[in-house]
């Protein structure tokens, strides 16, 4: 994984040194911030646990609840093709405090000259346990997103909150806030 993360930001500081003038403006730094939860706590399933009992085997799957990250730092770099296509790819602590990369991209339109509204796409590489209703399963995989946002835009800067809706009946609401400076 951080290897991964590692890749990314050599590859965006290649990008960033060679390329021309016009070039380096479609080049974004983006910082992730935070994130507000509807709920403070998730339940989190752990390994199954076997004992044995003089009248036989007794299996258990103990629960714990765990509180929220909220402090969802993390970095990202972003290639705008134009004012409504750009390419994404990062690593943020996500909200069960495990290190999650992704990559994807943004597709947005301006509503305004100040205020831009789309969404956020790509995958997810770790760090998320999948929540089924009565149980998780912990990802391994690829895990696709999708997410609706906004652009405050200020010259070269920007702030991005986010959305995300609370999917399983024991999962949470969760806004996002990222910024975002154009080199």
């Amino acid at each position: 994984m951080i290897k991964i993360i590692i890749q990314i930001f050599v590859v965006a500081a290649a990008l960033a040194f060679v390329a021309t003038p016009a070039e380096a403006k479609k080049l974004w730094l983006n910082v992730h911030l935070t994130a507000w939860h509807s709920e403070s706590v998730y339940t989190k399933r752990l390994e199954q646990v076997t004992y044995q009992h003089p009248h036989g085997v007794i299996a258990v799957k103990p629960e714990v609840t765990a509180p929220y990250n909220k402090e969802n730092f993390g970095l990202g770099v972003g290639y705008a093709f134009d004012d409504q296509f750009e390419a994404r790819a990062g690593f943020y602590d996500n909200s069960h405090d495990q290190l999650t990369v992704y990559i994807g991209g943004a597709a947005t339109t301006s509503t305004t000259r100040r205020l831009s509204v789309g969404i956020a796409g790509g995958f997810l590489l770790g760090g998320y346990e999948g929540q089924t209703e009565g149980g998780s399963v912990e990802y391994k995989e690829i895990v696709p997103f999708i997410q609706p946002i906004a652009q405050i835009n200020f010259r070269r800067w920007r702030i991005e909150p986010g959305y995300v809706p609370k999917v399983f009946s024991d999962g949470s609401h969760i806004v996002t806030v990222s910024a975002g400076i154009n080199f």
